[in-house]
């Protein structure tokens, strides 16, 4: 993929290009993204410039100000609920890893750049006391063997390529490919139990079990 030209999308907006100021409300950034990836007019995509705002030159014409933007708050959609992954109950240990953030990026991401995004239906999240369930709309991508991308040996296969090399960009997954990888390594290194897949002809679930100490156990029915 060719770099991209930070000084064309600061020309001005356009079909393909939004400015927007900061990411503390993410409702409109996320629906302009989704916008993009859909791409029902078939432009080629679409990019949000974050740090930036529209402003007016002295002539009246629009222009771009650079008000700067602070890396770690793009992080701030996945930490917001630091809880999640870590157990701030006990005193003693404080942050002792109950699901490895590593592993819930890889599976966010997969759920939302692998998901079918002419299905209706609504990626899902379910935090439960000993797991975590993330639902993606459609199947696999085609030629995707079940087996394979089970034990984290499938090749890379696309279906929205533009959303898996956004969330690389940003350090949240990895390569194509390597996402399943990541996350069963990610989870054995941490001593949590494995993760179960389910696939089907409408949806992938990927379940995450809390660490032993908090409960978690493999889940052999999301396996089969």
């Amino acid at each position: 993929m060719d770099e991209i030209d930070l000084t064309r999308l600061a020309i001005r907006e356009n079909k393909q290009t939004e400015w927007t100021a900061n990411v503390a409300g993410t409702g409109g950034v996320v629906r302009t993204l989704c916008a993009f990836a859909n791409d029902l007019s078939n432009l080629g995509g679409g990019y949000v410039v974050c740090g930036a705002e529209e402003a007016r030159d002295e002539h009246g014409f629009q222009t771009l100000v650079q008000t700067g933007l602070d890396a770690d708050r793009l992080r701030e959609l996945l930490d917001a609920q630091s809880y999640t992954a870590f157990d701030k109950t006990d005193p003693v240990i404080p942050n002792a890893v109950k699901y490895p953030k590593r592993a819930l990026y890889e599976a966010l991401g997969n759920a939302l750049a692998h998901r079918d995004y002419e299905s209706p239906d609504p990626a899902r999240i379910t935090v439960f006391r000993d797991r975590i369930e993330l639902v993606s709309p459609g199947p696999l991508p085609p030629g995707a063997d079940p087996g394979a991308f089970r034990a984290g040996t499938a090749g890379p296969k696309w279906r929205n390529q533009a959303l898996a090399w956004f969330f690389n960009r940003l350090q949240l997954a990895q390569a194509e490919g390597q996402g399943i990888p990541a996350i069963l390594r990610t989870m054995r290194d941490e001593g949590c139990p494995p993760p179960g897949f389910l696939t089907g002809p409408d949806s992938v679930v990927c379940m995450l079990p809390a660490h032993p100490r908090f409960g978690g156990h493999g889940k052999d029915a999301l396996a089969k």
